[in-house]
């Protein structure tokens, strides 16, 4: 057993031991603590600023975890300062996240888990980094004591402190007492102001040139901190300081034609401060900007920067917009370009620019003068009541500083209200409206409210428009739509009511024929006024009937054309209803079954089966409701059957039409209607017939074909009469044979003797209206054309006398003489397909493959031929064999091969083979169950098991399914009928009244004693499944217990230790939805709250592929994870090289400074980052090497043999002198070889050999 520790204060003094079985300490009331934990290793003890997770794995279950920085106690949980999950007693993990560190100093904190402390730190934030963009300079003076003062204008981010050096030469700077360096502003922009000593205090004989002068070069860096060396400036600048004067003034510098300076004043001459200005320019460029206002002596200048200036157009100087300054005067700028393309200021007002300050005369801008506002005093109409055919009213609007666009008007209610436009002046505006035709009998009102634009306060006139005369209302019938019992006891009757004239139907609600309810218990409510009005009737709650029935009020409705003057003789309609003391209580949902759930486009009747008597009946299609007698017809209504025909569908797309009969739903599905067309015309022959007509036979192929269409054109403008033709047509649908024949010749009444020959076409059309796109084919009549030679048939024969009875095929020879395959008539049982007549005229072949024999026993099937117009045919038989079969004692030796296609009730009356399969293939009038079954029998498709089809007697049920297997694509050699079906003594002595039942709503299990189980699980065959409260067998995602399972949404079975839901989550062994961190199959995933996998994105540290593992030893975009996950800092050797991450984890690129060494991570490698090692590389106009390691080379080194030498930015020197040795064009060391155009020479170790001779 390990040793383990426990802490114990006793009297202020720490004692620790050891034992062999816990870890104690003190709580904060002196009471000892004892721990399970005894480790707590962290997978890493530094997290980086942006926050992260730490994981450790633990030995036991943690009870108490205290974080602390310093002496302060941090607090857990969400938005605080730290959070936890803890799953130490499962995984043995146990996982902190930490926030972001928004602090620039590292934090450290102490992880105290049951008495064990680690300490963990946390990167400090890093500051924004600085970036210079642009320096420019903005002006240089000599100033009175001899110092030269140089001004810049520097730009970038978050610039704090721009850092300065001065230069002599690359390698040689100004020392700090020569120069002095002063900042203002920072973020953006920042003036820097450089004041180099005068000429004396610079040492001028060492550096004294021809013209008297000392040259260097300012260097900017982004901040002051960093080491400042000549190569690793941002920007560098030239200055120079010139020999003072014998008179020791300052140097009088010559105007700088570049730089515009401005002044800005008042009309009084008075500066003006704050000023921005801008150039703009009279062509299509862009304007040029000062890159700041006016200070406060007014002045403020402008430094081309001989880019965007062009020489081609004129400048006009102007205050912005946003200056709130205007100027009437124009100040008109051209500029020039020098050879060397540099920018200057040309002319200003068209004379030449001397430096000579420009002074600009601005004034303040005028704010625009405010119209006065708008008041309405009144509004008046021409007439305050319209007729009842509508009419337009004219409305007067007075008041004062009036304008029709100031003004709005509106109408309650506006439907069908025309609203025109105001006009007018400043007192008086008008503007007319039109009011609709009131189409009721009473006055209907409307409100006009007149305001001025965004203010509330109106002006209303009312204005009526009369009714119309009240003509006489008649009921000519009320049929009940549906009748419902509501949530809180009251029951809803529902009726459409036809007639005449229609507004406001009466309707008294009667116990019996003496006696009426009262008033206050039922409402009534009414929509649509006309011809049709919606009538409900809502009767109130049985306890507040006050009625000395027993169970149930069997009364009746009354209904009235008017609501007034209602009497017990004067009704028109009378429509019975009944009210039950205990509706609701336990009564049962109604059962519905339809005799078919499709219906063609044209329209058809469905009956209903019903479980009991139907009061609601509703249809609708995607929600809304159809119209009785316009859509659809309640053609009966019994106790246990409704019978509705449901008219044509007029669109071409199907629509799925709802019935609900007392709230049960029904889902019927029509088609669409079809649009006819043709796709082909094909010739199929032409015959001469004996007695001299023409007849041409086509094969018309296309969609939804009825009457193929038939013109006959003897030219564009001449159509053939139809009575010198005959037209016939078999078959409809997607092919029609369509038949022409043509009168003999002399019957056509040829007008010219001399015609030997008619050359016409025959158009076709997609319907007999003969109307749009036609195809057409010509055709030709030949005068004293005889017929030819007659085919002879001799006999017919098959390749087999038997075939299989799926998809059995055989072969037909046909012998005789003459023979033409397009004369040849084929005829065979309907179902079955002909493949293509080929020969010759003495033997023709085809192939018949025969439909299906989804029955047990033989079919016999002929197959006859003859001669296009003849009547003799010869014929043979061929035997399609019948589906295979098995006994009901041999299908029993394998029960789950069985398929139970028997209809629900039935199998629940008689019972079932255990453990088979269950699919209902009754009643035969649902075509739904074909499709059904088909798509039940995708789960064959995996599996080569047999599949024993059993019904009521083998007879019809198994001939179905045996046709909806084979349509799903299941091998015919695996289907066998169960001969007897469930009447074989085999099978009905095992069917036993229990087990899987499924009816409309879905699956069901019974048990033995006829229950079944609800809101439980249920373990059966191995699996488990769970039932909702109605008993029913759930699928997909279920939240049970508040834990979240899933269920096949085919078989129902929970899923355990498995991917589901497309692989989006998983499921624990006890089926229970995971999240957070999980081990699966040996690696880690991550899934969030709602049990879905996460991928592609960090979760704390760690990285989830595109497969939601956690990567490791991997590439995430720029970041490198390791072995446990988390991504990886500082340097990185992987197999290809060395990389580099710095102190965030991202892989650099670039140029890289570590320490005093330069490395360049190549970000055009194929491996973005990797260190340049061992290699050269040109960057820039400069060539590099890098060592081993990827250091880049400075000074002497040998590379392959050669001696290169690199300056202190690394580039290589050519072409050069280094000490006394010479470096040629290559950069190769030069030895034993003249050098410098010659004019020296250096020996074999490539030093200068003095005095040498050529």
């Amino acid at each position: 057993m390990k040793k383990r520790m426990w802490a114990l204060v006793l009297a202020g003094v720490l004692v620790i031991s050891q034992c062999d079985t816990v870890v104690m300490a003190m709580d904060a009331t002196d009471t000892p603590v004892v721990y399970q934990t005894t480790t707590a290793t962290p997978n890493k003890t530094n997290i980086v600023a942006t926050g992260g997770s730490v994981i450790f794995t633990v030995s036991g279950k943690v009870e108490t975890c205290v974080v602390k920085e310093g002496d302060n106690v941090l607090e857990q949980g969400d938005n605080k300062d730290y959070t936890v999950n803890d799953m130490s007693d499962t995984t043995g993990r146990y996982i902190i996240v930490f926030p972001e560190n928004t602090k620039t100093t590292i934090r450290t904190f102490t992880v105290n888990l049951d008495g064990i402390e680690t300490t963990i730190t946390q990167d400090a934030k890093v500051a924004a980094e600085s970036v210079i963009s642009s320096v420019a300079e903005i002006s240089r003076t000599v100033l009175s004591d001899g110092r030269t003062e140089y001004v810049y204008n520097v730009e970038g981010t978050d610039l704090e402190e721009v850092g300065v050096a001065l230069f002599r030469t690359v390698n040689t700077k100004f020392s700090p007492d020569q120069y002095s360096v002063k900042r203002q502003g920072t973020g953006s922009l920042q003036e820097v102001t450089v004041t180099i000593e005068s000429w004396a205090n610079l040492n001028p004989d060492e550096f004294e040139d021809k013209a008297g002068a000392i040259s260097g070069t300012t260097c900017f860096y982004p901040t002051s901190s960093v080491s400042m060396l000549y190569y690793t400036a941002s920007e560098r600048k030239s200055v120079e300081v010139k020999k003072e004067n014998s008179s020791e003034t300052p140097d009088v510098p010559e105007f700088d034609a570049a730089t515009l300076n401005v002044k800005v004043v008042d009309k009084d001459g008075n500066p003006v401060s704050g000023v921005a200005l801008y150039l703009k320019p009279d062509d299509n460029y862009a304007d040029l900007k000062f890159k700041s206002v006016t200070g406060e002596d007014g002045k403020v200048s402008y430094k081309c920067d001989n880019k965007n200036e062009m020489d081609d157009c004129t400048y006009t100087l102007l205050p912005t917009e946003e200056s709130g300054y205007t100027c009437d005067s124009r100040v008109e700028i051209e500029f020039g370009l020098t050879a060397n393309w540099d920018s200057y200021i040309a002319t200003v007002d068209s004379e030449e620019y001397t430096g000579q300050e420009v002074v600009l005369t601005v004034a303040k801008a005028e704010t625009p003068d405010v119209p006065e506002k708008a008041e309405i005093t009144s509004v008046k109409a021409s007439k305050t009541t319209v007729e009842s055919t509508g009419d337009t009213v004219e409305f007067t609007v007075t008041g004062t500083n009036l304008d029709a666009a100031s003004l709005e008007a509106a109408v309650a209610p506006k439907e069908g209200v025309t609203i025109g436009s105001f006009s007018g002046n400043e007192t008086e505006q008008k503007v007319s409206i039109t009011f609709p035709a009131n189409t009721t009998t009473s006055d209907k009102e409307y409100k006009v409210s007149v305001n001025v634009k965004d203010e509330t306060e109106t002006k209303d006139v009312a204005v009526t428009v009369k009714g119309q005369e009240a003509k006489e209302a008649k009921i000519s019938s009320v049929t009940e739509v549906s009748r419902k019992f509501l949530s809180d006891g009251r029951t809803e009757y529902v009726y459409t009511v036809k007639g005449e004239n229609l507004e406001e139907v009466g309707v008294l609600v009667h116990k019996s024929v003496n006696s009426k309810f009262n008033t206050s218990q039922y409402t009534v409510s009414r929509e649509g006024t006309g011809s049709t009005q919606k009538v409900t009737v809502t009767i109130e709650p049985w306890d507040k009937l006050g009625e000395p029935f027993d169970k149930e009020i069997n009364g009746f409705v009354r209904f009235y054309p008017t609501s007034t003057g209602m009497n017990s003789l004067n009704y028109s309609e009378q429509s019975d209803i009944k009210i039950k003391k205990d509706e609701g209580a336990e009564e049962e949902p109604t059962v519905v079954t339809p005799d078919k759930t499709k219906l063609s486009a044209s329209g058809g009747e469905i009956k209903f089966q019903v479980s009991r008597k139907v009061t609601s009946i509703s249809v609708t299609v995607d929600g809304k409701e159809l119209e009785l007698d316009e859509d659809y017809e309640i053609t009966a209504k019994w106790d246990d059957e409704v019978v509705i025909y449901i008219w044509g569908n007029n669109n071409t797309s199907a629509r799925t039409i709802t019935v609900t009969l007392n709230g049960t739903p029904v889902e019927i599905v029509q088609d669409g209607k079809a649009e006819s067309k043709i796709s082909s015309v094909n010739q199929l022959s032409r015959n001469v017939l004996e007695d001299g007509r023409t007849e041409y036979v086509y094969e018309v192929t296309g969609e939804a074909l009825e009457t193929v269409g038939v013109r006959v054109k003897a030219s564009i403008n001449e159509t053939i009469k139809e009575d010198k033709y005959e037209v016939k047509r078999e078959g409809t649908g997607t092919k029609q044979i369509v038949t022409v024949t043509f009168l003999p010749w002399n019957q056509l009444n040829i007008i010219d003797e001399k015609e030997q020959e008619l050359n016409w076409e025959i158009r076709f059309y997609p319907s007999s209206d003969r109307t749009g796109s036609y195809e057409s084919k010509a055709i030709t009549l030949i005068k004293g054309e005889k017929p030819a030679a007659p085919d002879v048939i001799e006999s017919i024969t098959a390749s087999a006398n038997e075939v299989a009875y799926f998809k059995g095929m055989a072969e037909f020879t046909v012998k005789g003489t003459d023979l033409n395959a397009e004369n040849l008539e084929i005829s065979v049982e309907p179902g079955a397909t002909v493949g293509e007549i080929t020969g010759t005229s003495e033997e023709l072949k085809f192939t018949v493959t025969f439909p299906t024999n989804p029955y047990t026993g033989a079919k016999d099937s002929k197959v006859s031929v003859n001669v296009r117009g003849k009547e003799d045919k010869k014929e043979v038989t061929v035997t399609v064999k019948g589906a295979n079969a098995i006994t009901g004692k041999e299908a029993l030796k394998n029960p789950s091969f069985i398929l139970d296609v028997r209809a629900e009730s039935t199998i629940a009356a008689t019972g079932k083979v255990a453990g088979s399969q269950t699919f209902p293939q009754f009643p035969e009038e649902d075509a739904s169950l074909d499709e059904k079954m088909q798509a039940f029998a995708e789960r064959y498709k995996d599996t080569t098991d047999p599949i024993y089809i059993m019904c009521n007697s083998g007879k019809v049920g198994a001939p179905r399914a045996t046709k909806n297997l084979l349509a799903a694509g299941i091998d015919a050699s695996r289907i066998f009928t169960i001969l007897g079906g469930a009447g074989d003594a085999d099978i009905k002595a095992a069917l036993v009244k229990s087990g899987w039942m499924q009816d409309s709503v879905g699956w069901w299990y019974k048990n033995e004693d006829g229950s079944y189980p609800k809101e439980t699980w249920k373990l059966i065959d191995g699996a488990w499944y769970y039932f909702n409260a109605s008993g029913y067998r759930v699928s997909n995602w279920q939240s049970i217990d508040g834990k979240w399972y899933y269920f096949d949404v085919v078989t129902g079975v929970m899923a355990a230790n498995a991917w589901v839901d497309n692989n989006q989550s998983y499921v624990s062994d006890s089926g229970v939805m995971v999240t957070g961190w999980q081990v699966i199959n040996g690696a880690d995933y991550f899934f969030n709250s709602s049990g879905v996998v996460v991928k592609n994105q960090w979760v704390g540290d760690y990285y989830l592929d595109e497969d939601g593992k956690m990567l490791t030893n991997a590439w995430a975009g720029v970041y490198h994870v390791g072995a446990d996950g988390t991504y990886q800092k500082g340097w990185l050797k992987l197999d290809e090289g060395w990389y580099y991450l710095g102190t965030s984890g991202v892989v650099q690129t670039g140029w890289i400074q570590i320490g005093k060494e330069w490395y360049y991570g190549n970000p055009e490698s194929e491996n973005p980052g990797l260190l340049v090692e061992n290699d050269w590389m040109t960057l820039g106009n400069a060539r590099y090497h890098f060592y081993a390691g990827g250091a880049m080379a400075i000074s002497w080194t040998l590379i392959d043999g050669d001696y290169y030498y690199f300056n202190e930015s690394g580039a290589m020197v050519t072409s050069a002198w280094v000490g006394n040795y010479y470096l040629n064009e290559d950069g190769v060391m030069a030895r034993n070889e003249w050098v410098d155009g010659g004019k020296y020479y250096v020996g074999d170790d490539g030093l200068w050999v003095p005095n040498a001779q050529k």
